[in-house]
């Protein structure tokens, strides 16, 4: 099962409370997509994504935001 959150419009750190919230609410091998506009957003969640067991499994455009595809470790 896929999960969605769009987190456009939501400031930083909130934004990666609110991703960190929904990953921990999946259970193992679950996906979560994780929608943002800011670049530097990227990097944040993979940093936050390699502490943990987690995987971002996909990266891709979206219009002009970036996707991310996160699988539940």
């Amino acid at each position: 099962m896929q999960h969605e959150i769009d987190l456009n419009g939501v400031v930083a750190p909130l934004c990666l409370l609110q991703m960190k919230s929904a990953l921990n609410r999946l259970t193992p091998g679950e996906l979560l997509r994780v929608v943002v506009h800011d670049e530097d957003l990227v990097g944040s969640i993979a940093q936050i994504v390699s502490r943990s067991a987690d995987i971002i499994v996909d990266q891709e455009p979206r219009g002009d935001c970036i996707s991310l595809t996160i699988r539940k470790g």
